[in-house]
């Protein structure tokens, strides 16, 4: 039975990884009736199969003068047994540990590796700001990261054309950019929020990962730990930054983004310390010749549990959500279209999902054609979810035995 391994253990890798990717629809959905969230890993998987032929010699029958019993001889062990069984150990995610680091900021070298891997730098930054906080100018304002925290379309107009690299757009024609706000204007919140996040994009909005000394790292603390019997504290540590990337500004900005105090490898930037995860960063918008008093933005971090959250949020106003991609970040065939929609979810029954569930007595698909940016939040979900799950947090496992 050796040819059985590899179509088993494939079945396996299939069969965990559709568990896997039904259990983020799962609690996305959850999050759009402001459920609270169940993780339920599978921990081990393990898969056997048996079989067992016996045979024996056919019935004959001997002798003269005899009834047909006695004339009747029968050999017995002709059968043929064959059984599979699998088994898989899953305890629910409970714990103190792993709340903790659920409800944790993401970290910012988290969010960094995340770009490297060649995620959307939109889409990361988009589920990792959960709101921006402005101050100067007299004024001290905070415009949330969500879909639902402004009146409706009526009031609050889609202003795409005015952001991206294709056509480029005039922010500042915008009529949420600052120069152009009204009364009415100043209740959508949220299209501000997307102003702010499409200005920061179009200047290369980014984060800086550094080695800077570990102020930790001194000779009593070295001392200390030889004595106790420990390792030394490291001489430097990892700073993560918030900061403007000219490499990745938009081509008009460019310029203005090497005049920023707070763009990447600057040295005001690396003289703020030796804190990690910066969020501060300062800003002058131009109107003209006219520049605006220098702004402070202080971008607020979600945590993983709040991420479910926010696409929960996006999956109770689809299909009309305001929230879409603008920018692509990698180069582009002429006939391959860059997908702009952030979430995919159908709620008809169909072929070929991705991933499926029933909630509420309501079904949800996402697509098997959907586009690369759904599988890419589910595949930046299921790496939070995963990070956040130590040693400490997995409890002792049960067992289920299917057979």
């Amino acid at each position: 039975m050796d040819y059985q391994l590899e179509p088993r253990a494939g079945v396996i890798n299939h069969q965990t990884d559709n568990a896997r990717n039904n259990e983020i629809l799962l609690n996305i959905v959850r999050a759009s009736y402001s459920q609270p969230l169940n993780f339920v890993p599978i921990s081990k998987t393990s898969g056997t199969q048996t079989t067992d032929l016996k045979v024996g010699f056919p019935t004959f029958t001997l002798g003269p003068a005899q009834t047909i019993i006695q004339k009747q001889f029968a050999f017995a062990g002709n059968s043929w047994e064959n059984s599979s069984n699998g088994s898989f150990d899953s305890a629910p995610l409970a714990s103190h540990d792993f709340y903790s680091s659920m409800m944790s900021p993401i970290a910012l070298e988290t969010a960094n590796a995340l770009i490297h891997m060649g995620y959307s730098r939109e889409l990361v930054l988009n589920t990792m700001i959960a709101a921006i906080r402005v101050e100067g100018g007299g004024e001290v304002r905070e415009f949330p990261n969500d879909p639902f925290g402004e009146p409706g379309a009526d009031v609050c107009p889609e202003a795409g054309e005015h952001y991206g690299p294709r056509p480029v757009g005039l922010l500042n024609d915008s009529p949420y950019s600052p120069q152009r706000l009204n009364a009415a204007s100043e209740k959508c919140e949220y299209h501000r929020f997307q102003f702010l996040m499409q200005a920061g994009m179009a200047w290369g909005l980014n984060i800086q990962v550094t080695s800077v000394p570990n102020p930790a790292y001194t000779p009593d603390a070295v001392k200390q730990a030889k004595a106790a019997g420990k390792d030394a504290p490291s001489k430097t540590i990892s700073q993560a930054q918030f900061c403007f990337d000219p490499a990745f500004a938009r081509d008009d900005q460019r310029r203005f983004v090497l005049t920023l105090p707070d763009r990447c490898g600057s040295t005001s930037l690396d003289k703020k310390g030796t804190t990690t995860n910066q969020q501060v960063l300062r800003v002058r918008f131009k109107s003209g010749p006219t520049l605006s008093p220098e702004l402070t933005f202080t971008l607020k971090i979600r945590s993983p549990l709040s991420a479910f959250s926010y696409f929960g949020h996006m999956l109770r106003a689809y299909p009309t959500t305001p929230t879409r991609l603008y920018w692509p970040d990698r180069g582009l065939n002429s006939n391959d279209p860059w997908d702009l929609q952030v979430l995919a979810i159908s709620r008809a029954p169909g072929v070929g999902c991705f991933a499926s569930t029933y909630l509420n007595a309501e079904f949800f698909c996402v697509p098997s054609d959907a586009g690369e940016t759904t599988k890419q939040v589910f595949s930046m979900l299921s790496q939070l979810v995963a990070l956040s799950t130590t040693t400490g947090s997995l409890p002792s496992t049960l067992e289920v035995r299917l057979q």
